[in-house]
């Protein structure tokens, strides 16, 4: 894997991580806009950091996602597409994504 692949992927993963625990931690059920606030309040802060200015498009797109949708099972996506187009190319796709099912450039 590039390093564009291996960072998008160690954040995604993380983030779901994150987001397990912080659920985990309540005893009551933690309803989808929560968890995807959450995700988000994970996601936010890497988009100012050098280290993810590879995958900064990327990382705005899950940022903007509305509170509805369930970025939990959009992240779980991006890395089964991501297995699935595991050394089949490099860089920031344009106008239809494969990884980013949900986002239809404009």
């Amino acid at each position: 894997m590039t390093q564009y692949y291996e960072t998008l992927k160690d954040v995604c993963e993380n983030a779901l991580l994150n987001m397990y625990l912080e659920v985990s931690s309540n005893n009551r059920f933690t309803p989808i806009e929560k968890r995807t606030q959450i995700i988000k309040k994970f996601i936010k802060p890497k988009l100012k950091m050098s280290k993810y200015k590879v995958i900064k498009p990327e990382l705005k797109r899950l940022a903007l996602v509305k509170a509805t949708i369930s970025l939990e099972s959009e992240l779980h996506k991006l890395l089964a597409n991501m297995q699935k187009y595991k050394g089949k190319g490099d860089g920031v796709f344009q106008g239809s994504c494969p990884i980013f099912p949900f986002y239809a450039a404009a």
